[in-house]
């Protein structure tokens, strides 16, 4: 799915393979600051990626997210979805 498709599509509709299957590769927001981000994304955005997340990189890559056009809601369910990923596969290599 397309970043517009999944725009389109209902939360609920969803499905954790969808926002897994979601890439980007670099471009111009990839070496933004948050500081940077901030300034470039509405404040509901800001503090949707800030009530998510504590953890500054994480709230930077949802903005990214958020300014490549994603929703803010499904932003934080992108990178919620790709951290399960990243905490399976250290579990997997560390068992």
């Amino acid at each position: 799915m397309t970043i517009d498709e999944i725009n389109a599509t209902p939360m609920d509709q969803l499905r954790f393979r969808d926002f897994l299957r979601l890439k980007a590769g670099r471009d111009t927001f990839s070496r933004l600051k948050l500081d940077a981000l901030r300034e470039m994304v509405s404040i509901i955005a800001v503090r949707e990626a800030e009530s998510a997340f504590d953890d500054p990189k994480q709230q930077s890559v949802c903005l990214r997210w958020v300014l490549r056009g994603l929703d803010a809601d499904k932003a934080v369910r992108k990178v919620k979805t790709d951290l399960e990923v990243g905490e399976n596969a250290r579990a997997r290599y560390y068992a």
